[in-house]
């Protein structure tokens, strides 16, 4: 959570001078306390909770100078090509959260893309998915 915020803080001189004036952190679904329901990875959680909670601070600062902070939740994309195997081979975790869409193809990284290409002032500090839909903290 300090990494980022560290690292947007270094690099901002350089991203406010820019084009596109932005700092993207990717996020995850699992730091909405709102859509919690399970009490797995709790550090993990917390941590990308504390990010998304530094970012939108940053985003609040930065806001009258132009600079666009993204959050970006991209969901758990299929590295693995799971969505390309007989389900039936595959361990029950992993059928369970295909049923459920948490397990996105990897050709969407063209709309993670496309979301922060359209990311504005607006959008600055929210916590988004790969889809750019607002996601609840």
């Amino acid at each position: 959570m300090i990494g980022p915020l560290k690292v947007s803080e270094t690099f901002l001189e350089h991203v406010a001078a820019s084009e596109q004036k932005k700092i993207i952190v990717m996020s995850a679904h699992g730091s909405s306390i709102t859509n919690t329901t399970s009490p797995r990875a709790p550090l993990y959680r917390t941590s990308k909770a504390a990010l998304n909670a530094n970012m939108h601070m940053l985003a609040i600062e930065l806001a009258e100078r132009g600079v666009i902070v993204g959050i970006i939740g991209p969901g758990t994309i299929d590295t693995e090509g799971y969505l390309d195997a007989d389900p039936e081979t595959l361990p029950q975790d992993v059928r369970s959260r295909i049923e459920r869409g948490m397990i996105i193809p990897l050709d969407t990284f063209g709309s993670i893309i496309s979301v922060i290409d359209g990311l504005t002032l607006e959008d600055s500090g929210v916590f988004l998915n790969w889809t750019g839909e607002v996601l609840p903290w």
